[in-house]
């Protein structure tokens, strides 16, 4: 098992979860994650926010622990 990095946030009316899954490419400038938003429901999809230095959302960087 492998451990996933998420950006949890929000409250029990604004929940809101992304599971960063990969990158699109080398240039790591959008990535595909799943993400739970409160009435929206769970989406798989391509997204590019917390990735630019101006972004409201903090970057988080991924880690990669020993198997």
């Amino acid at each position: 098992m492998r451990p996933l990095p998420v950006d949890a946030i929000g409250n029990n009316n604004t929940r809101h979860v992304v599971i960063f899954e990969r990158w699109n490419d080398s240039s790591h400038r959008s990535y595909t994650a799943y993400e739970q938003r409160s009435v929206h429901g769970t989406s798989h999809r391509s997204l590019t926010y917390g990735l630019s230095a101006g972004s409201e959302y903090k970057a988080y960087r991924p880690l990669r622990y020993g198997n």
